[in-house]
């Protein structure tokens, strides 16, 4: 919360703020947040959370949606240098403003094109390196690593 306040008041020249309290911020506000995740992914690790919380970042959105993410950190770069090369704004925007006509756009395109890259780059790259690497077992032929179990019959 302080993180963000800070962030939002200094971009916006909302606030005037001192540079002492601007260097104790430069210098513990990483760490500080460091700690906070650290923290966040230790009390996970250790299910120390409550049931509820371990199965709401246990579903299968969060699944689905870390492949999309990783498509993204790499079309975030792409988006925001066009985005910032193509880019003309008002002088005095405001908040809103600002966050329905650039922020929200980007996002969208962001997420809509690393959906699209996922879909015709990345599946069917896993899929073939699946079928290289993998290989495919066929039906009826037993591995020699594998051993085939009889059933016992059984006589009384």
């Amino acid at each position: 919360m302080i993180i963000g306040s800070y962030e939002f008041g200094t971009n916006l020249n909302l606030l005037k703020i001192n540079y002492t309290l601007s260097l104790i911020y430069g210098s513990w506000s990483k760490v500080l947040f460091s700690y906070v995740l650290g923290w966040f992914i230790y009390v996970c690790h250790t299910d120390r959370l409550g049931y509820s919380v371990t199965r709401f970042l246990s579903s299968h959105s969060f699944t689905v949606l870390s492949r999309i993410n990783l498509s993204a950190m790499f079309v975030n770069a792409l988006v925001y240098r066009l985005r910032n090369a193509t880019f003309h704004t008002n002088v005095n925007a405001s908040v809103l403003d600002y966050a329905f006509s650039v922020i929200l756009p980007t996002m969208l395109a962001i997420y809509i094109l690393s959906f699209i890259f996922c879909a015709l780059i990345e599946v069917p790259c896993v899929n073939v390196m699946k079928m290289l690497f993998m290989g495919e077992k066929k039906k009826g032929k037993i591995d020699k690593d594998e051993k085939q179990v009889l059933p016992l019959m059984v006589r009384s």
